[in-house]
């Protein structure tokens, strides 16, 4: 994963941008073909996991982007890595509607999804549609490929 730009470079936006709409595809395709959804319920919660794993780290690639874009990136931490909470932290000082993405990503997708393993596929769709919201507020002007639906 790139790390967030600490200025708004274009080219480092458009990347990150461009590698969080991958992680979502294959995160998206993951779901389609591997994890066979019935009756709306996932049935290979293994590749719910993995799937909600990658399109997590989508979201928050996008976060660190949409941060440094505002002009509050994530500090770095000498004692310890950074958690979600450090995320949490920035984005509600920056913009509280993009917080709210951030903790539908954080419960549906990280918790209930990766760490849980539950399968109900209206949870997932929600976590997912928080991400892509989060990724589509760093997308480029100019800049064709949008996060698409699934």
């Amino acid at each position: 994963m790139q790390t967030a730009p600490h200025k708004t470079d274009i080219k480092t936006i458009t990347d990150n941008y461009l590698e969080a709409v991958r992680y979502m595809e294959n995160a998206k395709d993951m779901l389609k073909n591997k994890a066979c959804k019935v009756n709306g319920v996932y049935q290979d919660k293994k590749y719910v996991r993995m799937a909600c794993a990658i399109a997590y780290l989508a979201a928050l690639l996008a976060t660190e982007t949409y941060l440094a874009c505002k002009g509050k990136p994530i500090p770095n931490r000498k004692d310890r890595r950074n958690n979600i909470d450090d995320y949490k932290r920035e984005l509600a000082k920056a913009d509280r509607k993009m917080l709210s993405h951030l903790h539908g990503v954080w419960n549906y997708l990280h918790c209930d999804g990766y760490y849980r393993g539950l399968a109900v596929a209206k949870g997932i769709q929600t976590g997912m549609e928080c991400a892509e919201c989060l990724i589509n507020a760093i997308r480029p002007a100019g800049e064709e490929a949008l996060v698409t639906k699934i």
